[in-house]
């Protein structure tokens, strides 16, 4: 529903006051701050990629992580801290230690537990630390076996609170999962189980801008989110570096699976526009009390830049997910809100401008992780 405003203004005060009129309309009319600020007829809006990047100096984010703890998101990336948010549209930047590379945090019998790649498993008694470190992991099997070393990891707790860890063997070999000692989460306990490895039928896994190498791969990023009984375990291809790179999902009855590959794979790819290269992420209940998905975004302009998306996943009557990646302003999540009407109907001014644009991508002054493009 819109409101129309009626304007009254003497002639000879409008030239006067022509420079407010002009912004006054433009911000009651427009989508963004119709949203934002006015808060008339719909709710805030948000756009991808996300206004944050981590660490000291503003270093590029990704393999995103976010938990729900007591009425508050908890994100933590690659690049440092984490950004705390109430409702998933404002976050707030907070210093935490040992965040690592491809960071997991869950909680797991009152306590929080954090890992990451080439580390150990840390523990705190709160989602910002502080974390402490509990030691290299036990058990683990040869690199034979599926184990190369701590890389891409995620810590699942099942319904009965049996603890879980999947993880990435790196290159084509792979997903990974291992059952976890109750009473110790860094001691292996059972066999490793090979799940998914780099199938070249699925070409979106292939190496490659244009996915032209056919027998390389990186598979990594593993994910599982249950849902209505139904394991989804969420994994990236085709490597980081790639606008290509993309995410795709198997299903299973079990958190040890069999998995079957998904029949609308791959969940999250875009190779063009703002966002592209999408995958590396997390799934989280919203707001709105829908499944979000958030992913790694992999920059075209400047070319492998990292930022963090997030959009909504939609499941059908089989229980297939589907995500539209967007980068015009969407609908931010609130209780009530339709997961499939979110479009904020903004626009881009850029299409097949970019070229256009880059050239003309020149300012004044700039900051770090700031750049003009």
């Amino acid at each position: 529903m819109y409101i129309f405003t009626i304007i009254l203004i003497r002639k000879d005060n409008f030239m006067k006051y022509k420079s407010l009129i002009f912004l006054f309309l433009l911000a009651l009319f427009n989508p963004l701050t119709f949203g934002q600020v006015s808060q008339i007829g719909k709710t805030a809006s948000y756009c991808n990629p996300l206004p944050m990047v981590t660490g000291p100096g503003g270093n590029a984010s990704g393999d995103v992580t976010v938990i729900l703890e007591n009425g508050k998101y908890y994100m933590f990336c690659t690049g440092g801290g984490a950004w705390v948010s109430d409702d998933m549209l404002i976050w707030s930047f907070h210093q935490v230690e040992h965040v690592p590379v491809a960071p997991d945090v869950v909680k797991y019998n009152g306590s929080f537990y954090m890992c990451g790649n080439d580390g150990p498993l840390f523990k705190a008694d709160n989602p910002l630390g502080p974390y402490t470190s509990l030691g290299d992991w036990k058990n683990t099997p040869d690199v034979a076996g599926g184990w190369n070393g701590a890389f891409d990891m995620e810590i699942y707790i099942d319904d009965d609170n049996k603890p879980y860890l999947y993880y990435a063997g790196r290159g084509i070999s792979g997903i990974f999962v291992v059952q976890l000692d109750p009473d110790d989460l860094t001691k292996f306990v059972g066999p490793v189980k090979h799940l998914i490895g780099f199938n070249s039928d699925h070409i979106w896994e292939r190496y490659g801008e244009m996915n032209e190498y056919t027998d390389v791969a990186w598979v990594e990023g593993p994910w599982l989110q249950k849902h209505n009984g139904i394991y989804y375990l969420q994994y990236s291809a085709s490597g980081t570096q790639w606008k290509t790179y993309a995410e795709g999902y198997y299903t299973s009855k079990s958190p040890m699976g069999p998995f079957t590959y998904a029949p609308n794979n791959p969940l999250l790819r875009k190779t063009e526009g703002l966002v592209t290269g999408t995958a590396h992420g997390c799934i989280v209940e919203g707001p709105d009390q829908n499944l979000w998905q958030f992913y790694t975004i992999v920059l075209s302009n400047p070319p492998g830049g990292r930022r963090i998306g997030m959009d909504r996943i939609v499941l059908d009557k089989d229980g297939n997910m589907s995500v539209k990646v967007t980068d015009t302003p969407q609908w931010a999540p609130v209780s009530g809100s339709d997961p499939k009407n979110t479009d904020s109907q903004s626009l881009p001014v850029t299409i097949n401008k970019f070229r256009a644009m880059n050239a003309l991508s020149k300012v004044s002054s700039e900051q770090p992780s700031r750049d003009a493009a």
